[in-house]
């Protein structure tokens, strides 16, 4: 992988696939960003109810306010 950006961005898919709750966070916001390539509000909430499940502060406070 030569794009450190891929490289990162699946770096954090592995984490959040073993249930990291920075790195499902992490994902959650990407999901989030309509102008993101990964756009997708459900897997976004999904993502984030899976952090804020384990304590994720960020987690909490972004589904409170809406994604």
């Amino acid at each position: 992988m030569d794009d450190p950006r891929q490289a990162l961005m699946e770096s954090v898919r592995l984490s959040a696939e073993h249930g990291d709750p920075d790195a499902l966070y992490v994902l959650g916001l990407w999901h989030a960003d309509p102008l993101g390539p990964a756009h997708d509000p459900e897997q976004s909430r999904i993502c984030l109810l899976r952090a804020a499940r384990q304590g994720h502060v960020g987690a909490l406070l972004k589904l409170r306010h809406g994604t």
